[in-house]
Protein backbone atom coordinates (compact mmCIF):
# COMPACT_ATOMS: atom_id res chain seq x y z
CA UNK A 1 0.00 0.00 0.00
CA UNK A 2 0.94 3.96 -0.50
CA UNK A 3 1.66 5.79 3.00
CA UNK A 4 -1.45 7.52 4.11
CA UNK A 5 -1.61 11.01 4.53
CA UNK A 6 -4.14 13.24 6.77
CA UNK A 7 -6.06 15.99 5.73
CA UNK A 8 -3.94 18.55 5.01
CA UNK A 9 -4.41 21.31 7.99
CA UNK A 10 -3.93 25.09 5.94
CA UNK A 11 -6.49 23.38 2.96
CA UNK A 12 -9.42 24.43 5.14
CA UNK A 13 -8.65 27.85 5.27
CA UNK A 14 -7.06 28.19 1.27
CA UNK A 15 -10.30 26.60 0.80
CA UNK A 16 -11.99 29.62 2.34
CA UNK A 17 -9.96 32.39 0.68
CA UNK A 18 -10.13 30.62 -2.73
CA UNK A 19 -14.05 30.80 -2.51
CA UNK A 20 -13.93 33.86 -2.01
CA UNK A 21 -11.74 35.55 -4.56
CA UNK A 22 -13.72 33.28 -6.96
CA UNK A 23 -16.83 34.65 -5.57
CA UNK A 24 -16.22 37.89 -6.17
CA UNK A 25 -14.58 37.42 -9.63
CA UNK A 26 -17.98 35.58 -10.19
CA UNK A 27 -19.89 38.58 -9.01
CA UNK A 28 -18.11 40.91 -11.15
CA UNK A 29 -20.24 42.20 -14.00
CA UNK A 30 -17.67 42.84 -16.34
CA UNK A 31 -13.65 42.37 -16.32
CA UNK A 32 -13.17 38.75 -16.01
CA UNK A 33 -12.72 35.80 -18.36
CA UNK A 34 -14.30 32.27 -18.24
CA UNK A 35 -10.74 31.20 -18.09
CA UNK A 36 -10.20 33.34 -14.83
CA UNK A 37 -12.81 31.70 -13.09
CA UNK A 38 -11.72 28.51 -14.39
CA UNK A 39 -7.66 28.61 -13.19
CA UNK A 40 -9.49 29.85 -9.89
CA UNK A 41 -11.38 26.51 -9.84
CA UNK A 42 -8.65 24.48 -10.66
CA UNK A 43 -7.18 25.78 -7.50
CA UNK A 44 -10.06 25.45 -5.20
CA UNK A 45 -10.31 21.78 -6.78
CA UNK A 46 -7.09 20.60 -5.86
CA UNK A 47 -7.49 22.61 -2.43
CA UNK A 48 -11.13 20.99 -1.66
CA UNK A 49 -9.08 17.53 -2.46
CA UNK A 50 -6.67 18.08 0.01
CA UNK A 51 -9.24 18.79 2.66
CA UNK A 52 -10.63 15.07 1.41
CA UNK A 53 -14.06 17.15 0.14
CA UNK A 54 -14.38 14.99 -3.03
CA UNK A 55 -17.50 15.54 -4.00
CA UNK A 56 -17.28 19.53 -4.03
CA UNK A 57 -13.53 19.13 -5.29
CA UNK A 58 -14.80 16.90 -8.44
CA UNK A 59 -17.58 19.62 -9.17
CA UNK A 60 -15.24 22.19 -9.32
CA UNK A 61 -12.28 20.43 -11.40
CA UNK A 62 -15.19 19.11 -13.86
CA UNK A 63 -16.55 23.01 -14.31
CA UNK A 64 -12.71 24.32 -15.18
CA UNK A 65 -12.04 21.17 -17.31
CA UNK A 66 -14.84 21.93 -19.14
CA UNK A 67 -13.72 25.72 -19.56
CA UNK A 68 -10.42 24.66 -20.51
CA UNK A 69 -11.68 22.21 -23.04
CA UNK A 70 -14.20 25.07 -25.04
CA UNK A 71 -11.31 27.48 -25.08
CA UNK A 72 -9.09 24.89 -26.28
CA UNK A 73 -6.43 24.97 -23.41
CA UNK A 74 -4.52 21.68 -23.71
CA UNK A 75 -2.72 21.97 -21.09
CA UNK A 76 -5.08 23.48 -18.72
CA UNK A 77 -7.47 20.73 -19.32
CA UNK A 78 -4.58 17.61 -18.95
CA UNK A 79 -3.50 19.33 -15.63
CA UNK A 80 -7.37 19.62 -14.34
CA UNK A 81 -8.04 15.65 -15.68
CA UNK A 82 -5.25 14.47 -13.88
CA UNK A 83 -6.44 16.38 -10.94
CA UNK A 84 -9.87 14.61 -11.19
CA UNK A 85 -8.27 11.51 -11.33
CA UNK A 86 -5.99 11.90 -8.23
CA UNK A 87 -8.94 12.94 -6.51
CA UNK A 88 -10.75 9.78 -7.60
CA UNK A 89 -7.65 7.93 -6.64
CA UNK A 90 -7.61 9.04 -3.14
CA UNK A 91 -10.99 8.06 -2.56
CA UNK A 92 -10.23 4.53 -4.11
CA UNK A 93 -12.06 4.86 -7.09
CA UNK A 94 -9.72 3.15 -9.44
CA UNK A 95 -11.86 3.08 -12.68
CA UNK A 96 -12.41 6.91 -12.70
CA UNK A 97 -9.04 7.45 -11.79
CA UNK A 98 -8.14 5.67 -14.56
CA UNK A 99 -9.91 7.23 -17.08
CA UNK A 100 -8.88 10.66 -15.86
CA UNK A 101 -5.46 9.81 -16.43
CA UNK A 102 -5.59 8.21 -19.51
CA UNK A 103 -7.37 11.30 -20.82
CA UNK A 104 -4.67 13.67 -19.61
CA UNK A 105 -2.00 11.45 -21.15
CA UNK A 106 -2.36 12.54 -24.26
CA UNK A 107 -3.19 16.18 -23.93
CA UNK A 108 0.01 15.71 -21.95
CA UNK A 109 1.90 14.65 -25.14
CA UNK A 110 0.30 17.10 -27.56
CA UNK A 111 1.80 20.01 -25.26
CA UNK A 112 5.42 18.70 -24.77
CA UNK A 113 4.77 17.94 -20.67
CA UNK A 114 7.08 15.15 -20.29
CA UNK A 115 6.48 15.74 -16.56
CA UNK A 116 2.46 15.43 -16.93
CA UNK A 117 3.01 12.42 -18.60
CA UNK A 118 5.19 11.05 -16.54
CA UNK A 119 2.49 11.89 -12.97
CA UNK A 120 0.40 10.28 -15.20
CA UNK A 121 2.03 6.46 -15.73
CA UNK A 122 3.01 6.82 -12.52
CA UNK A 123 -0.25 7.60 -11.15
CA UNK A 124 -1.62 4.35 -13.47
CA UNK A 125 0.95 2.13 -11.81
CA UNK A 126 -0.46 3.11 -8.02
CA UNK A 127 -3.73 2.10 -9.12
CA UNK A 128 -1.96 -0.98 -10.36
CA UNK A 129 -0.03 -1.24 -7.01
CA UNK A 130 -3.05 -0.95 -4.93
CA UNK A 131 -4.81 -3.51 -6.72
CA UNK A 132 -1.73 -5.50 -6.55
CA UNK A 133 -1.31 -6.26 -10.00
CA UNK A 134 2.77 -5.99 -9.69
CA UNK A 135 3.97 -6.83 -12.92
CA UNK A 136 1.72 -3.94 -14.42
CA UNK A 137 2.92 -1.57 -11.70
CA UNK A 138 6.66 -2.43 -12.43
CA UNK A 139 6.18 -1.74 -16.22
CA UNK A 140 4.76 1.63 -15.27
CA UNK A 141 6.88 2.84 -13.02
CA UNK A 142 10.16 1.49 -15.52
CA UNK A 143 8.20 3.65 -18.14
CA UNK A 144 8.08 6.60 -16.01
CA UNK A 145 11.46 6.55 -14.41
CA UNK A 146 13.17 8.02 -17.46
CA UNK A 147 10.86 10.58 -18.12
CA UNK A 148 11.12 11.67 -14.35
CA UNK A 149 15.01 11.85 -15.07
CA UNK A 150 14.18 13.65 -18.23
CA UNK A 151 13.24 16.77 -16.66
CA UNK A 152 15.09 16.23 -13.20
CA UNK A 153 12.25 15.79 -10.89
CA UNK A 154 13.91 13.69 -7.92
CA UNK A 155 10.73 13.58 -6.29
CA UNK A 156 9.32 11.75 -8.79
CA UNK A 157 12.03 9.72 -9.96
CA UNK A 158 12.76 8.52 -6.00
CA UNK A 159 8.97 7.79 -5.56
CA UNK A 160 9.29 5.19 -8.77
CA UNK A 161 12.50 3.46 -7.16
CA UNK A 162 10.78 3.25 -3.88
CA UNK A 163 7.08 1.33 -5.19
CA UNK A 164 9.39 -0.68 -7.55
CA UNK A 165 11.74 -2.01 -3.83
CA UNK A 166 7.68 -2.17 -2.26
CA UNK A 167 6.99 -4.36 -5.07
CA UNK A 168 10.30 -6.55 -5.08
CA UNK A 169 9.68 -7.05 -1.05
CA UNK A 170 5.88 -8.45 -1.80
CA UNK A 171 7.91 -10.64 -4.79
CA UNK A 172 10.00 -11.67 -1.96
CA UNK A 173 13.09 -10.42 -3.68
CA UNK A 174 14.58 -8.75 -0.50
CA UNK A 175 17.77 -7.90 -2.02
CA UNK A 176 16.52 -6.17 -4.90
CA UNK A 177 14.16 -4.14 -2.18
CA UNK A 178 16.87 -3.33 -0.22
CA UNK A 179 18.80 -1.70 -2.94
CA UNK A 180 15.91 0.08 -4.44
CA UNK A 181 14.85 1.17 -0.60
CA UNK A 182 18.60 2.44 -0.67
CA UNK A 183 18.94 4.21 -3.61
CA UNK A 184 15.59 6.17 -3.12
CA UNK A 185 16.79 7.03 0.60
CA UNK A 186 19.67 8.54 -1.10
CA UNK A 187 17.38 10.71 -3.92
CA UNK A 188 14.52 11.84 -0.60
CA UNK A 189 17.73 13.00 1.09
CA UNK A 190 19.31 15.15 -1.51
CA UNK A 191 15.76 17.26 -1.43
CA UNK A 192 15.57 17.10 2.16
CA UNK A 193 11.79 15.35 1.72
CA UNK A 194 11.58 14.02 5.66
CA UNK A 195 8.08 12.35 5.04
CA UNK A 196 9.63 9.92 2.26
CA UNK A 197 12.61 9.86 4.49
CA UNK A 198 11.07 8.15 7.42
CA UNK A 199 8.96 5.69 5.16
CA UNK A 200 12.12 4.61 3.32
CA UNK A 201 14.09 4.24 6.48
CA UNK A 202 11.42 2.17 8.26
CA UNK A 203 11.13 -0.43 5.27
CA UNK A 204 14.91 -0.50 5.35
CA UNK A 205 14.34 -1.55 9.21
CA UNK A 206 12.28 -4.23 8.43
CA UNK A 207 14.80 -5.44 5.89
CA UNK A 208 17.97 -4.94 8.00
CA UNK A 209 20.08 -8.19 8.97
CA UNK A 210 20.98 -7.18 12.17
CA UNK A 211 19.20 -5.60 15.02
CA UNK A 212 21.81 -2.96 15.21
CA UNK A 213 21.23 -1.80 11.41
CA UNK A 214 17.49 -2.34 12.44
CA UNK A 215 17.66 0.12 15.51
CA UNK A 216 19.57 2.53 13.66
CA UNK A 217 16.91 2.87 10.62
CA UNK A 218 13.78 3.20 13.30
CA UNK A 219 15.72 6.15 14.81
CA UNK A 220 16.22 7.65 11.49
CA UNK A 221 12.71 7.36 10.98
CA UNK A 222 11.59 8.87 13.90
CA UNK A 223 14.30 11.91 13.59
CA UNK A 224 13.08 12.42 10.00
CA UNK A 225 9.43 12.22 11.48
CA UNK A 226 10.24 14.12 14.46
CA UNK A 227 10.83 17.23 12.39
CA UNK A 228 7.26 17.47 10.61
CA UNK A 229 5.60 16.88 13.79
CA UNK A 230 4.26 13.51 12.13
CA UNK A 231 3.68 11.65 16.10
CA UNK A 232 0.99 9.84 14.59
CA UNK A 233 3.77 8.03 11.84
CA UNK A 234 6.38 7.83 14.96
CA UNK A 235 3.07 5.88 17.01
CA UNK A 236 3.42 3.31 14.35
CA UNK A 237 7.28 2.50 15.17
CA UNK A 238 6.56 2.62 18.12
CA UNK A 239 4.49 -0.46 17.97
CA UNK A 240 7.00 -2.26 15.93
CA UNK A 241 8.59 -5.30 17.64
CA UNK A 242 9.58 -8.00 15.21
CA UNK A 243 11.89 -6.80 11.94
CA UNK A 244 9.46 -7.93 9.72
CA UNK A 245 6.66 -6.16 10.83
CA UNK A 246 5.22 -3.86 8.35
CA UNK A 247 2.16 -2.25 10.34
CA UNK A 248 -0.03 -0.15 8.31
CA UNK A 249 2.47 0.12 5.36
Amino acid sequence: MLPYEPPDPDAAAEVERLSGILQGVLERKTGHSAIEAARLRLRLGTALARAYRYAEAEEELSRAVQAFEAEGRDAEQADGLFRLGQSALWRSDHDTARARYEEALPLFRKVGSVLGEANCIQSLGDIALQRSDHDAARARYEQALPLFRKVGSVLGEANCIQRLGGIARADGDDNTARARFEQALHLYKRIAEPFSIGWTHKRLANLAPTEALRRHHLEAARAAWSGIGRDDLIAQLDELTRPDEEATE
